[in-house]
């Protein structure tokens, strides 16, 4: 029903239009409510209000009330200060009266306001000297919402008010805010230390407001260290086990130095990261009130932070001590107030003051004093300091006066001075210190730990942890490379792709021109050039950097055109290159005076400035102008200067790879092709890691040539004669330093192609790595070298061919070995060998080995067989061929076989030296000897206490002893053709060279713990009749020490020479936590073992038919 015309509509506050206006109103600016209100004032008497209507005391009450409310709270939404009241126009007034005396901010999209301070604290002091206006304001409050440092500062008045002020400056139930529990309540320090300044009129809070300041500053730095860690800290265990070390590490003796660790990389490589992982545990521990040594933070990045202001680090420094030295606490800051005071009365922080070292050495020296008396004097005096220094680069790069660098002008031997002066100075005297930077520190070298890209796992399960599907992440990676930071841009544009884009971007072979670009913005503009203060010299280094050195007449000669500068004379080229020193993160300036690009931080950018579309032509332009000026001719016998090695890497710079960088076969030993090849590979050598620059076909092939190991991916891109000729090469080379696995990946790295023969080291690798049935699976059947190459080859008769089909599970491939072809033929040594596994597979298989002396007779050509062999063990198994087939051996003298490597054969058994007169009439008595002395030996090696430093070692027993026993023995053995009795077979028994690389191998990968190399000497030495103290468990090594290599070679020698490799194998696998995984080589050896067992059972029954 409508109104009577004249008469006032009557407003219901509940009314939706109303409630709507006055939200809307609300977040109007303070001074158009204001003038409003002003003009209502003004405006024409309206009718006399009624009875009920407020009065003017009424509505200065009710401000009153409002400036109440909104003293007893933090930030609020203005609507909630005048809820109760529903008159709309009021309201208006009302909150227009206390806008002046708010700051305003929108949070969660909604206008706050909060009571700034002085009026803040006279509304408290008239509360306060009215205590039942506080209780009835409080209990109003309560109903208003607030954010928790208003939340706080309702909980905290009362105390203050009723004389918890002066409590405050001592230790309260609270440990880690000095505010009672029910007053803090789980709110933050920052929020605890707004409102102890809030009412810090009231009474007297300044400790607890020191105290919770100091937190505030230390949580804001454990938060931001949680915000790095959202997504875990992938791929840099090792370099944070690295960090711990230095953490934990003993104080060196003396300390002459400050300790130093730096962590270097470039921008995005995840530094700060890493140190989050290291620091937030510590900080956290702090934080709690846990005892821990002090850990201080400090990023660089802030301008307060400069060289020749050091007192300000210190007085950071010793306001993140307070957290962990609390008792000490009101002395460093009052010795921070006091050297404030000091240096305002010295004008030192005056406008306009600029910076002075002795100035500043005075001032640091001064506060120093002060501190330094606290500290010493305090149980802290000893204990360690982690000073944590971020973002080091922007200390580096400032010059705090004009002119050059000098020890004055430099930063770096200032923070240097710095720290020694905080060790000494200060007291600190258990200071360690890391930098993280994009540059080393030079001046005070320490440990340095580089943070280079994630490798693909890595960099995959960053992916993964960035929301990347798990299928799609690997795919990502590949595309984008390790850098953290560039995987975080290529997650996020991989996120808002479609999915059917998503498909189609990551089975492309380059990376998307869209993702490109927002990487090089990301990385390249954003996180290096930003950084370049000086335009010009901004514009220097970017194309500049394709140069790997800069000088100011590189500048004049080969960068002006390029980089633009039209005019360029001497003295502009000289300020160019001088203000480009100061970025010390990009560049170094070396002992000729040049600037050299860091190289890491150049390698990214450049690829990233080399895909620019917009700087390939300049890029280019800059390799041939500066291949010319440094080497106009180049020469294939030239010299490598650096002029020379500048010249070739441009020039590389500029080649595909198509055709190859060097041409004509690996193998050429002559004229040209040789010559290329040995000029590039002297040069590639030279230029280090900065192949890596280069196009990925010319890369390879100058690893290549200097002889790296490839990665798979570089593998793939060598043309097929030069990946041939480096495997044959490369994979024997790794064969020879024990790396049989890595000789193995070698091979498996691409495919071979159409020649269907590999190399000649191929089947050992296999073998050596104990992956027998691998090898018959997979190139079992492929000849292994040419004939040229076996007649010079030092296993040419495939030794390790047949070794890996007798050990494999593969039956097709044991039965091969039945019927090997005749060993007729030129290579007769081949003969002894072929008749020898021959018989042991028939004798493994028990089949009769009648058929083995036609088959196996000498070719005509030969008259006997030759004493070749590649292991003195060689020696017995040619006689046990002799015996079988009756074959002459050359070194048959008289009716006994001579055998001249007695040292190979000696055993440090007593009883097997002993069977050894069985077939070496003439030696029994020497024999006799030697065995009662071996007897002995092994006496006193079994009564030895541990740590016994006098007997026996491994080296003695198998060198200096085995040399003893051949000068007893005439320098060699005369094997009967007698009838052989059991003895005599076990003296003919032999050790196992062949199987010893798989045993060890094995051994090392199924290691269960880091002691298992004490366990393994434990069972060795209970075994060994002659346990030599360095096998013994307290003398072995921990499988993560240096020396547990060296041991396992030892340990698996001496056992096997010592014949009982067969138990030692079985005494393991029963010992592992896990026994299944010595089941491979235990049974292997079983198998090999019986065979011999059972062939030269045979030898036997056929000597004395």
């Amino acid at each position: 029903m409508s109104s009577p015309e004249g008469a006032v509509p009557r407003l219901r506050p509940d009314d939706p239009a109303i409630l709507a206006l006055v939200k809307e109103w609300s977040a109007r600016p303070p001074a158009e409510v204001a003038a409003f209100a002003d003009s209502l004032e003004r405006a024409p008497a309206r009718p006399e209000p009624g009875p009920g209507a407020p009065g003017p005391d009424a509505r200065s009450l009710a401000l009153d009330e409002v400036r109440a409310l909104a003293a007893l709270s933090g930030a609020v939404r203005p609507g909630d200060l005048v809820r109760d009241e529903p008159d709309p126009a009021r309201r208006s007034r009302l909150l227009g009266a206390l806008a002046a005396e708010c700051d305003r901010a929108v949070v969660d999209g909604r206008m706050t306001w909060t009571m700034r301070s002085i009026p803040r604290g006279q509304v408290l002091a008239r509360l306060r000297d009215g205590p039942a206006g506080l209780s009835a304001a409080l209990s109003r409050a309560a109903g208003v919402a607030t954010d928790a440092a208003g939340e706080v500062l309702r909980r905290l008045v009362p105390g203050v008010v009723g004389g918890l002020g002066g409590a405050l400056d001592s230790p309260l139930p609270h440990p880690a805010a000095r505010v009672p529990d029910d007053v803090v309540a789980g709110a933050s320090s920052a929020d605890v230390a707004q409102a102890l300044l809030w009412v810090s009129d009231l009474g007297d809070v300044r400790e607890g407001i020191a105290w919770a300041t100091c937190r505030a500053h230390v949580e804001s730095i454990r938060d931001s260290y949680v915000g790095l860690l959202a997504h875990g800290l992938v791929g840099r265990e090792a370099q944070r086990r690295e960090v711990e070390d230095f953490l934990l590490a003993p104080p060196a003796a003396g300390w002459p130095s400050v300790p130093v660790l730096t962590l270097s990389g470039i921008g995005g490589a995840g530094k700060s990261t890493l140190l989050a992982g290291v620091c937030t545990p510590r900080l956290d521990a702090l934080l709690a009130g846990v005892p821990a040594p002090a850990v201080v933070v400090i990023d660089l990045d802030r301008v307060a932070f400069r060289p020749h202001a050091e007192v300000e680090l210190g007085y950071e420094v010793t306001r993140q001590l307070e957290l962990a030295w609390p008792e000490l606490a009101q002395g460093l800051a009052e010795a921070r107030a006091a050297e404030t005071q000091a240096r305002i009365e010295r004008r030192e922080l005056a406008s306009g003051a600029s910076p002075d070292a002795e100035r500043s050495v005075r001032s640091y020296s001064a506060f120093e004093g002060r501190v330094h008396p606290l500290v010493t004097g305090s149980v802290h005096a000893f204990e360690p300091v982690v000073l944590v220094l971020d973002t080091f680069e922007e200390w580096q790069r400032a010059r705090p006066f004009s002119g050059p660098r000098t020890s004055w002008n430099d930063p770096e031997p200032v923070m240097a001075d710095w720290l020694f002066r905080l060790r000494d100075g200060m007291g600190l005297s258990g200071l360690r210190v890391i930098v993280s930077g994009r540059a080393r520190f030079a001046t005070l070298p320490g440990r340095e730990v580089q943070l280079g890209e994630l490798g693909q796992d890595a960099a995959a399960e960053l992916l993964r942890r960035l929301g990347v599907a798990d299928d799609d992440a690997p795919r990502l990676a590949a595309l984008v490379g390790g850098n953290p930071l560039s995987l975080h841009v290529a997650a996020r544009f991989v996120g808002r792709l479609a999915a059917s884009d998503r498909d189609a971007f990551l089975s492309s072979d380059g990376i998307d021109a869209a993702l490109d670009e927002e990487l090089r913005r990301a990385v390249l503009y954003d996180r290096f050039l930003e950084h370049i203060g000086d335009e010009r010299v901004q514009q220097l280094a970017h194309p500049g950097l394709a140069l790997r050195r800069v000088t100011p007449q590189l500048v004049r000669d080969v960068l002006a055109e390029p980089c633009g500068f039209t005019d360029i004379g001497e003295e502009e080229a000289d300020r160019l290159v001088d203000r480009l020193a100061d970025e010390v993160w990009l560049v170094r300036r070396a002992e000729d005076g040049s600037l050299h690009h860091q190289p890491e931080v150049r390698r990214a950018m450049l690829a990233l400035m080399s895909g620019d579309p917009d700087m390939r032509d300049r890029v280019r332009a800059i390799h041939e102008r500066a291949a010319r000026w440094y080497n106009p001719v180049p020469d294939l016998m030239e010299e490598a200067t650096p002029e020379v090695v500048e010249a070739f890497y441009h020039r590389m710079m500029l080649a595909t790879g198509d055709p190859p960088v060097f041409e004509g076969e690996w193998e050429s030993a002559h004229g040209r092709v040789l010559a290329e090849r040995n000029h590039h590979a002297r040069l590639a050598r030279e230029l280090g890691e900065s192949v890596s620059e280069m196009a990925p076909q010319v890369e390879a092939q100058l690893r290549l040539l200097r002889g790296d190991r490839l990665t798979p991916e570089h593998a793939q891109l060598l043309p097929a004669h030069l990946w041939s000729g480096y495997v044959a090469t490369q994979g024997a080379a790794l064969l020879e330093v024990g790396e049989a696995d890595d000789a193995v990946d070698l091979f498996r790295t691409r495919e071979w192609g159409p020649d269907p023969s590999v190399p000649e080291w191929l089947p050992q690798a296999y073998s050596d790595s104990a992956q027998w049935a691998a090898y018959v699976a997979e190139v079992s059947g492929h000849p292994t070298t040419s004939r040229e190459s076996r007649e010079t080859s030092t296993d040419p008769f495939g030794r390790y061919d047949v070794l890996c089909r007798f050990l494999s599970d593969e039956v097709d491939a044991r039965a091969a070995l039945l019927a090997m072809p005749s060993a007729g033929g030129p290579e007769v040594e081949q003969a002894v060998l072929g008749t020898f596994v021959a018989a042991l597979a028939r004798a493994a298989e028990g089949l009769a080995l009648d058929g083995l002396e036609p088959l196996h007779a000498p070719p005509p050509t030969a008259k006997s067989l030759t004493t070749r062999y590649l292991y003195p063990v060689d020696q017995l198994r040619q006689y046990v061929v002799h015996r079988l087939t009756g074959a002459p051996l050359a070194s048959w003298e008289a009716g006994t076989m001579v055998v001249r490597d007695v040292a190979g054969l000696y055993v440090p058994d007593p009883d097997i030296m002993l069977a050894f007169a069985a077939v070496l009439g003439d030696a029994e008595r020497d024999l006799l000897e030697i065995s009662a002395d071996l007897r002995s030996l092994g006496d006193r090696a079994r009564r030895a206490r541990p740590g016994n430093a006098r007997g026996p070692r491994t080296h003695d027993v198998l060198g200096e002893r085995a040399t003893d026993v051949t000068t007893r023995l005439r320098g060699e053995l005369r094997l009967t053709d007698g009838p052989l009795s059991p003895a005599a077979l076990l003296a003919l028994r032999g050790d196992n060279p062949e199987l010893r690389p798989a045993v060890r191998h094995e051994l090392v990968a199924a290691a269960p713990d880091d002691t298992w190399l004490k366990h393994l000497g434990e069972l060795a030495t209970s075994l060994l009749p002659v346990p030599p103290l360095d096998l013994r468990p307290d003398a072995m090594p921990l499988m993560s020490e240096p020396t547990a290599r060296t041991a396992v070679v030892t340990l698996v020698e001496y056992v096997d020479r010592s014949r009982v490799t067969r138990e030692f194998l079985h005494a393991a696998r029963e010992a592992h936590p896990r026994p299944t995984e010595l089941d491979r080589i235990a049974g292997a050896f079983d198998r090999w073992d019986d065979a011999h067992v059972a062939l030269l059972a045979e030898v036997g029954r056929r000597s004395r038919a």
